[in-house]
């Protein structure tokens, strides 16, 4: 039995958010364009030809993350949970996607024993971007296209990643972290300052310290995967985006939210996962300018992979992967 219950979460988000179709797109025709340009500039191959797409509307999104999270959960998390606790974690999951809908734009979804990868766009949040930045819907969509088919090349190319998350994930939740209460709790003690709540964001608060090296594991592979996409889909070549300065513009304000957004922002993390952006993208500038095409070794092998140490210091990872193929 998963630890979540994915039927409370779907009716929790039927509950909080209301069903608006999507704006309509073809997908196929834009997915077909993109493709190509991201294999190019990724040197990963997408293998788009077995990947199915959709654009969903906020609702659909939420509810299609109720079910993978739930049984996500039920794969890293067999033990059971006492009775009741699952119909609770799954309001609380039901909640939080709820609050997260608005805000996602795209996302791969890698798929499990039951269910096949799928790459898709919130459609209404992608028009949303558009209107905000001036630009084309469909122009809008190829950009965050680029960045989510850059996450299926990655995790295509490199199956073994997605396994080596996993592990490091369920590493972790064997820690037995504190209750929720205590969780709760302390992240709302961290709410009332600024100060930098360490590297990994509020779970650092309530993990135990054995669980630490997994967790910088998965804060670097994160950093990785979401570093690399956010490179693509900023150095795309001329006239694929047009305008694309402003929509990363448009999108770096939406990510340093302010206000009430900014305090849900924090509650869900969402600060240490711009950080994660900023440190991987600036990771992969880095690499370029000093060795065209060593983007392309990051993805070869799980020893290829940054530490948290080498994606500050880029030149230290590309002195150990140099003296590794020397």
């Amino acid at each position: 039995m998963s630890p979540v219950s994915a039927t409370v979460a779907a009716l929790t988000v039927r509950g909080l958010v209301p069903e608006t179709p999507p704006t309509p797109l073809d997908l196929v025709d834009l997915v077909n364009e993109v493709v190509p340009v991201v294999a190019s500039q990724s040197g990963l191959d997408v293998g788009h030809s077995s990947l199915s797409f959709a654009n969903l509307s906020r609702r659909s999104w939420a509810e299609r993350n109720a079910r993978s999270y739930a049984a996500l959960l039920e794969r890293l998390y067999p033990e059971g949970v006492p009775a009741g606790a699952a119909e609770l974690s799954g309001a609380l999951l039901g909640a939080v996607l709820a609050a997260l809908c608005p805000r996602v734009l795209g996302q791969y979804l890698p798929g499990g024993p039951d269910e096949e990868p799928l790459l898709v766009l919130v459609g209404q949040n992608v028009a949303r971007l558009a209107e905000a930045a001036g630009a084309p819907y469909d122009v809008v969509a190829r950009w965050v296209l680029a960045h989510e088919l850059t996450h299926r090349a990655q995790f295509y190319s490199a199956p073994w990643l997605l396994e080596l998350l996993y592990g490091a994930m369920a590493e972790i939740l064997r820690a037995r972290p504190a209750t929720p209460v205590d969780a709760l709790m302390a992240l709302l003690r961290s709410l009332g300052d600024d100060q930098r709540r360490g590297e990994f964001g509020p779970l650092e608060l309530v993990l135990p310290e054995r669980a630490a090296e997994a967790l910088a594991k998965v804060s670097a592979v994160m950093s990785v995967v979401e570093g690399h996409a956010d490179w693509v889909m900023r150095t795309l070549p001329a006239g694929v985006v047009p305008g694309d300065d402003d929509l990363a513009r448009v999108v770096d304000q939406r990510r340093r939210a302010r206000g009430l957004a900014r305090l849900v922002a924090r509650i869900l993390g969402f600060d240490q996962k711009v950080r994660q952006y900023e440190r991987g993208r600036a990771f992969f500038e880095a690499i370029e300018r000093e060795d065209p095409g060593a983007s392309r070794e990051v993805f070869a092998d799980p020893a290829s992979l940054p530490t948290l140490d080498e994606l500050d210091d880029p030149t230290r990872w590309l002195a150990r992967v140099r003296a590794a193929s020397a």
